[in-house]
């Protein structure tokens, strides 16, 4: 029996975030406080999830085809473990219409997620949905996307403050006992986070880009490059750290460990990929484009750009024709095409931390022969992480950036077994990784970390400025208090 019931908890989610178990494996959504006079539907439900197991799919031979790798109880009815097959057809098979049919009818209030697959498109899975596209780092065993079933969990309504609990109600037993507790001190050491390339070698690719553009090969791409450290300590007080001062409104994090290694996504996303109601059959997503630090003239700046507004332009453009390859003709609406929002820490609002991000709102009517599966396949990669034309931008991205995404400018969200999905698009995105397995869930020594940052390329950028870009939207990780981080 699937439930959705309200708890007699007003606990604030990071202090759930501390008090869950050390020995508990965990997953997460995070939507922080918007700013004021933001609608707050943008950021509104969290979402703390105890997995039970889930399926892996790496690259195989063939460009179109995945290989399957179950780990845990993950309840899949079909893809014997190392399958090979179509991605795309693996996450219909997530999407339970007998469960969706049980489902209870959803009350205006209650959360959409009601327990079901949390998980994360890899940039890579690109390759499968525009084999043209050539994307070389997808090679054999290289990781398309990883799904964590979690049959209940706890949700946080940011709006009224109440909390749920949702999902099987069987599984919703085992779940660890909703608690809250202080945030302790951080619980991890990081190196400070360096680019992997030089400036030149940015610069250069900028410089090929806009090359490309001139020529006619392309309007617009996205270009990025890396920072890397070394972390030891737990994933999760990293994540409670980013949660605080980025306050994202589509955060997420994963963890996932076996005997051979372990590793944690941790995503302080601002921008919403695609939406899903199925009541309505209502699809939203909302690109970004045009990025300048609060301070001093960041607003004014953003607000008269010419490039940025052009760029936002085109991905709107580029959007609006991915929704009509599956979603009603006529249905498709431009519902803001720009709208200038500030994202930060709540108590940077007052001040001038944080950043000022370009916004558009597009939404659509998905056809009623068409699914979620359909949805995905004709937007995926979002347009806002690889330019206009999509297949031209992504073949020049991976000409230039020679290095595997991985999670980085893929998306990462949820298939709830009502029928809801929401995914984000995954900048502002921290990789770990270590070939070692943890202690305990979450709990890393020497690990790899990775954060990647882009920018969108025009006939008018300038290197120069677009590295200083790249660097500001970097700013998040280079800037971590010092203090608790050696």
């Amino acid at each position: 029996m699937t439930i959705a019931r309200k708890l007699p908890h007003r606990g604030d989610p990071a202090w759930a975030l501390a008090a869950w178990p050390e020995d508990a494996p965990l997953v997460a959504l995070w939507s922080a406080p918007t700013s004021a006079g933001t609608d707050p539907r943008w950021s509104r439900w969290t979402v703390l999830g105890r997995p039970v197991g889930g399926v892996c799919v790496t690259a195989a031979d063939s460009p179109r085809l995945g290989r399957v790798h179950g780990f845990g109880q993950a309840g899949l009815r079909g893809g014997a473990d190392g399958a090979a097959l179509d991605p795309l057809v693996l996450v219909r098979e997530l999407v339970d219409r007998p469960r969706l049919e049980r489902a209870p009818a959803r009350a205006n209030d209650a959360p959409p997620f009601v327990g079901g697959w949390i998980g994360c498109l890899h940039y890579e899975l690109g390759r499968v949905v525009e084999p043209a596209a050539g994307i070389g780092s997808a090679r054999p065993g290289a990781t398309l996307m990883v799904w964590q079933r979690c049959p209940a969990a706890y949700a946080h309504d940011r709006r009224t403050g109440c909390w749920w609990v949702v999902g099987d109600e069987h599984a919703a037993r085992a779940l660890p006992p909703l608690a809250f507790q202080p945030p302790g001190d951080d619980e991890f050491r990081c190196t400070p986070a360096r680019p992997e390339e030089s400036e030149a070698h940015y610069r250069r690719a900028v410089e090929q880009t806009v090359e490309y553009i001139r020529a006619g090969d392309v309007f617009q791409a996205n270009i990025s490059h890396a920072l890397a450290s070394r972390f030891s300590g737990s994933s999760r007080s990293f994540f409670a750290a980013l949660m605080e001062r980025a306050a994202p409104w589509y955060g997420a994090y994963l963890e996932h460990g076996d005997s051979a290694s372990s590793s944690a996504i941790v995503s302080a996303s601002p921008e919403l990929f695609l939406e899903f109601d199925p009541r309505t059959r209502t699809v939203t997503t909302r690109p970004i484009k045009g990025t300048r630090r609060a301070a001093g003239e960041g607003e004014n700046e953003l607000a008269s750009s010419g490039k940025d507004a052009a760029e936002l332009a085109m991905i709107v453009d580029l959007m609006r024709n991915d929704l009509g390859r599956v979603c009603e003709y006529g249905s498709i609406r431009v519902v803001e095409p720009r709208a200038l929002e500030r994202h930060g820490a709540p108590s940077a609002m007052a001040t001038d931390a944080g950043v000022i991000h370009g916004v558009a709102t597009v939404t659509g009517r998905l056809r009623n022969d068409r699914d979620l599966v359909d949805l995905l396949r004709a937007a995926f990669p979002g347009g806002s992480i690889t330019g206009a034309p999509k297949v031209r931008a992504m073949q020049i991205i991976d000409e230039l950036e020679h290095r595997p995404r991985g999670p980085y400018t893929g998306s990462i969200g949820y298939i709830s077994d009502c029928g809801r999905a929401c995914f984000n698009i995954a900048i502002r995105t921290a990789s770990l990784h270590q070939p070692a397995a943890w202690a305990r869930p979450g709990w890393f020594d020497d690990a790899r970390l990775e954060y990647a940052v882009g920018a969108g390329i025009v006939a008018e950028s300038d290197p120069a400025q677009e590295w200083d870009e790249t660097l500001a939207k970097a700013d998040i990780i280079r800037t971590l208090d010092r203090s608790t981080i050696a």
